[in-house]
């Protein structure tokens, strides 16, 4: 893995009331383009003695400094923005901008039909404040009141976008799903459920997720069309021209795979601020049954495909296969990162899982996998159980690969310790086995000298057995990366 540094890990002190709270599960973060992050996270409050779930309470934390961090909200605080005595019930998994600005919702059971958000809040002013909140008009529904809103995907500047629902006041009705968006501090309505949806003769039915939004304010979304069909109701609209077009749809033929038509879409994509949209798809057609594809959008209207399922990974020893694919995470650099299942002989239960890039130049590489050794800290290697990674991370602002190519991500090891990491992304040979960024001589030496101890690192592929297999698998990539 390339460099990852440690922002946070569990035991660590937690700001609350409390001065020997601790940190107890790191759920879910995001990260700005300075490297800092937003999370949300449950605590050990030792003050706490009667009630074992309070005690180990939820927070949205903000990082203020290295290893330091300051609460945004907190489970039973007072509401920013409500009146006296209504607290923070729940807090769901927070959005961050490029810039800072940090984003989050809270809510409670309704005896109604819907679980409500209290309200949207921010920390873009400095303090944590209201943004919307349900009752509130919804922009471009005559006069509709809004009934729920989601965590949005943060812009630039403060601005962001966001699913939510709305409701004719005074009604009880099932509330109708919308996308709006919010851009120097005026905020509209995107798309309705009901409305004509553009490059079609329907309407759109409903909306799978939040939309993508980016350093332009333009946005990317999938929504479901009012069709009748389900084999043609999915597709992808973006505004990145300046008006909503559709991008792709369900049923369109599938580029660089003759023969084969675009399957289910995924609703979870990303968009750079070139406009480019990447975005993963079933294939359907002969011999594409159940596959998978990753598709490039690009501004210009042409489509690159990315990576598709039995595609091989450069740094990987005896030509694994990607078996299955995850959504994707796009940069300004036409950096890509995403999660992929291995197919392979030597692949084992234990080391499947892996984080993969793609570089602008096609070439596809491992970040980090499962069943390899880190040493985090300094205090000695440990192995890698699984990778968190949130799948929903580009659609919901909360970005794991920045544009400076740095991947945010968790870990678990073996030995149940867990931490958050930051991951310079880059090609990296497993011939630079004394990670100096050269592959040389050195590395040969340092290579044999650990394979011939039975060293654990020598292990290229894996598989729990150091063998010619691994000799021979480092002689080919150093032959190949030496300089």
């Amino acid at each position: 893995m390339g460099g990852g540094t440690l922002i946070i890990r569990e035991s660590d002190p937690a700001p609350w009331h409390a001065p020997d709270t601790r940190f107890v599960g790191l759920s879910d973060f995001a990260i700005d383009t300075a490297g800092s992050v937003v999370l949300a996270a449950s605590v050990d409050d030792p003050a706490v003695v009667d009630n074992a779930a309070k005690a180990r309470a939820l927070g949205i934390f903000t990082q203020v400094g290295p290893g330091t961090f300051a609460a945004l909200a907190r489970i039973d605080d007072q509401a920013a923005g409500l009146p006296d005595g209504d607290l923070y019930e729940t807090l769901n998994s927070p959005a961050v901008a490029p810039s800072g600005q940090s984003f989050f919702t809270g809510g409670r059971p309704d005896d109604g039909f819907d679980s409500y958000a209290k309200g949207l809040w921010t920390d873009r002013t400095g303090d944590t404040s209201l943004l919307v909140m349900p009752g509130d008009i919804a922009p471009g529904t005559q006069g509709g009141l809004f009934a729920n809103v989601e965590t949005p995907t943060p812009g630039p500047s403060g601005g962001f976008a966001f699913r939510g629902s709305f409701r004719p006041e005074g009604s009880t009705d099932p509330a109708t799903q919308g996308l709006w968006r919010e851009v120097q501090g005026t905020l509209d309505a995107l798309a309705l459920a009901g409305e004509p949806a553009p490059g079609t003769t329907s309407v759109f039915d409903s909306f799978a997720a939040k939309p993508t939004l980016n350093g332009t304010s333009a946005t990317a979304f999938r929504a479901t069309l009012d069709t009748g069909n389900t084999d043609a109701d999915e597709g992808l609209w973006s505004d990145r021209a300046g008006s909503l077009g559709l991008l792709v749809r369900e049923g369109d033929a599938a580029p660089g795979i003759p023969g084969a038509t675009i399957g289910t879409i995924s609703p979870h994509m990303s968009m750079n601020d070139a406009g480019d949209v990447a975005f993963r798809c079933t294939l359907l057609g002969t011999g594409t049954e159940a596959n998978g594809a990753i598709y490039l959008a690009r501004a210009d209207g042409s489509f690159e495909l990315i990576a598709q399922e039995g595609d091989t990974i450069a740094d990987e020893v005896n030509s694994l296969a990607i078996a299955s694919l995850g959504d994707p995470i796009l940069n300004t650099q036409g950096q890509l990162l995403f999660r992929a299942h291995l197919a392979g002989a030597s692949v084992l239960p234990t080391t499947n899982d892996a984080l993969l890039a793609r570089d602008a130049d096609g070439t596809v590489y491992t970040v980090v996998r499962e069943g390899e050794l880190l040493d985090p800290d300094g205090s000695g290697l440990r192995t890698i159980r699984s990778i968190v990674l949130d799948t929903s991370a580009a659609d919901r602002g909360r970005n794991p690969l920045d544009d400076a190519g740095r991947a945010g991500f968790a870990l678990s090891f073996t030995d149940s310790s867990f931490g958050a990491f930051v991951a310079a992304v880059g090609y990296t040979s497993p011939a630079d086995f004394n990670d100096d960024g050269i592959v040389d001589t050195q590395d040969f030496v340092a290579f044999l000298s650990a394979w011939a101890a039975l060293d654990p690192t020598a292990d290229l592929d894996l598989n729990g057995d150091i063998n010619t297999s691994d000799f021979v698998a480092f002689l080919n990539f150093w032959s190949q990366d030496r300089e």
